[in-house]
């Protein structure tokens, strides 16, 4: 069997961990800015993507840029604790995820009534990048696993790691279940078929996800830090769990 040396936690890049807090919770203030300046937009039922659409649309989109953010920063700060290719892969879905969150900005998406045969180009382009998005909830179960097995700093913020994992799961899980059980035989969504809340959660649990994460990285890179006391991480382990 190959052993892996574990990761050094001073090799953590600081700056991208940033990015991946402020990016995560950056898109959870101006998600909630985008409901506000487009009330129009009923959430029950209208996916989170019609709130790029229109005059203030620009909000949502710099939202999804904030997620995109995140992912990358995220993925940057970690590149060095990846050491088997299970933590790589993991790393790639985050790096998937942050693509489909830019596809979600470039490509606004059509309106959720319009007929599949009548879809733009834009349209059918944005639709790509929700599932690209779905690596978060793959990454965040992968990197659960591999970064606590190879590393005993990861190992004291494992519980972070685990509810965070449990809670991308559980919310794309959610959102795909609702689809298959709500959406009609048309394909169309409409007020009948209440899954907007469901993919709210989604995006929302993703963004804590990122956030979160990169203050782990932040906290393990501050406690083995020259001359920093080691009480740091088993503190935080405490509050995890």
């Amino acid at each position: 069997m190959t052993k892996h040396t574990a990761p050094s936690p001073t090799r953590i890049r600081r700056a991208p961990a940033l990015v991946a807090v402020f990016g995560g919770a950056g898109f959870i203030a101006v998600f909630v800015v985008a409901h506000l300046v487009q009330p129009t937009v009923d959430p029950s039922w209208q996916p989170p993507s019609e709130l790029a659409l229109g005059a203030t649309g620009w909000v949502m989109t710099t939202a999804f840029l904030l997620l995109a953010a995140a992912s990358v920063g995220l993925f940057l700060a970690l590149t060095s604790q990846a050491v088997t290719w299970p933590g790589r892969i993991g790393l790639a879905a985050v790096l998937l995820a942050a693509t489909g969150f830019v596809v979600a900005a470039i490509f606004p998406t059509d309106p959720a009534t319009t007929p599949p045969g009548e879809m733009t180009l834009t349209g059918t382009l944005h639709s790509i990048g929700p599932v690209l998005a779905d690596g978060i909830p793959i990454a965040a179960v992968i990197l659960a696993v591999s970064l606590t097995r190879h590393s005993p700093q990861w190992r004291r913020v494992r519980w972070v790691l685990v509810l965070g994992a449990v809670l991308t799961v559980w919310a794309a899980v959610l959102l795909t279940v609702s689809l298959a059980v709500l959406m009609p035989e048309t394909g169309r969504l409409g007020p009948d078929v209440p899954v907007g809340w469901q993919g709210r959660f989604l995006l929302a649990a993703d963004a804590v996800w990122l956030a979160a994460v990169g203050g782990c990285a932040l906290a393990i890179r501050r406690g083995a830090a020259p001359g920093a006391s080691d009480i740091s991480a088993p503190t935080l382990s405490g509050r995890a769990s």
